[in-house]
C-alpha cells in the first residue's frame, strides 16, 4: 500500500508560484499526483505518494529544502477511497 499526504507550503514573498510548481512536477515525477497554488493560509498544495512513510518523510524534507519555500505542513491521507 503506498503512502500519501497533503503537503501545504508557505512561501516566501514574491515567489514565483508557476516556476516552483514546475520544478516540482519535474523532480517529483511519478510522486507527484497533484499540485495546486492557492489562496489564503497556504499558498501551494501538493499530493504526494511514496512507498512507505519513511520514503515519504524523505521526499517532504526535500520540498522543505527549496528555494522560497518558508514553511510546510503535512497531513498524511488515511483512506482515499
Amino acid at each position: 500500500m503506498m503512502t500519501r499526504a497533503f503537503v501545504f507550503l508557505n512561501t516566501e514573498a514574491k515567489a514565483d508560484f508557476g516556476e516552483m510548481l514546475k520544478k516540482f512536477r519535474d523532480d517529483f515525477q511519478g510522486s507527484l499526483l497533484e499540485s495546486y497554488i492557492l489562496y489564503g493560509m497556504y499558498d501551494m498544495v501538493l499530493k504526494l505518494e511514496a512507498k512507505s512513510p519513511n520514503e515519504l518523510r524523505y521526499k517532504v524534507e526535500q520540498v522543505r529544502k527549496y528555494d522560497k519555500v518558508s514553511s510546510t505542513h503535512t497531513m498524511i491521507i488515511l483512506d482515499d477511497s
